[in-house]
């Protein structure tokens, strides 16, 4: 009977020593997977939001440039328009709708059925 008893205790402890092993070796594995999925996909402070919002200052500053050379072009434009007379005078005349002294406006009605 006391041999019995230390056969059961025997086979316990070696199921313990295996639980304990396999818990050695896998809660590692278990924890560095769970924090992996928490980093790069599960929260919002993940490396998935970090792509998105690095994709985002990516957008703004192709915005940015885009608006810098828009910028440029009509300082470029202003300053062509400022120091050359014939064409501030062109512009004036176009946009302004001056007339030359020796030009007649001819100003057409609508008619009221007709726009």
């Amino acid at each position: 009977m006391v041999l019995r008893a230390m056969q059961v205790v025997t086979r316990l402890s070696v199921n313990r020593d295996w639980i304990r092993g396999g818990l050695f070796y896998t809660l590692p594995f278990l924890m560095v997977g769970w924090m992996a999925y928490g980093l790069f996909v599960a929260k919002d402070e993940g490396y998935r939001a970090y792509r998105i919002e690095q994709l985002e200052l990516i957008t703004f500053q192709q915005d940015i440039d885009q608006l810098q050379q828009h910028r440029d072009a009509l300082v470029d434009e202003i300053l062509h328009v400022r120091n050359d007379a014939k064409t501030m005078e062109n512009l004036i005349h176009r946009e302004l709708g001056y007339l030359y002294p020796d030009e007649f406006m001819l100003i057409v009605p609508e008619q009221e059925g007709k726009q």
